[in-house]
């Protein structure tokens, strides 16, 4: 059984770093004092568990106006199945609600897609970031 869960800014994301040790530190080598920094405590995180295990993740924080969303990770095993689609709107939905009049991010480009199918859209070229391929997309809410 699927079940999503939302974990308050100083909730136990412990949930969510497991799915992005697994992905971001292990699967893509980003070395682990880079994947953890000052945004989790202030952040809402929302984690997909399966039976009770996590198996996707993301969070979501507030700069002013604008909301950043980030950290978007799905177990190897679980891609393909539509589960980044549903951390992503449960994001953009907390993002809403905490007044955000837009949301940006940096996305992986081979994820670029994704995002386009939430209303993302590209902006400016791309960059590095830890090694991989990113481009910021941006959304009005």
């Amino acid at each position: 059984m699927l079940a999503l869960r939302e974990i308050a800014p100083g909730g136990d994301a412990a949930p969510a770093f497991a799915v992005r040790e697994a992905v971001f530190v292990r699967e893509q080598g980003v070395p682990p004092a880079h994947e953890w920094d000052d945004c989790d405590p202030i952040s809402f995180h929302v984690v997909l568990c399966r039976d009770g295990a996590p198996i996707a993740c993301g969070r979501v924080y507030a700069e002013g106006s604008t909301a950043v969303l980030g950290r978007v990770a799905v177990l190897p095993a679980e891609r393909r199945k539509g589960h980044a689609l549903q951390i992503c709107r449960a994001l953009i939905d907390i993002a809403a609600r905490l007044g955000a009049q837009r949301l940006t991010l940096h996305a992986q480009t081979h994820a670029a897609p994704l995002y386009e199918k939430l209303g993302f859209v590209r902006v400016g070229p791309e960059f590095l970031e830890e090694g991989i391929v990113h481009v910021r997309m941006d959304r009005r809410l």
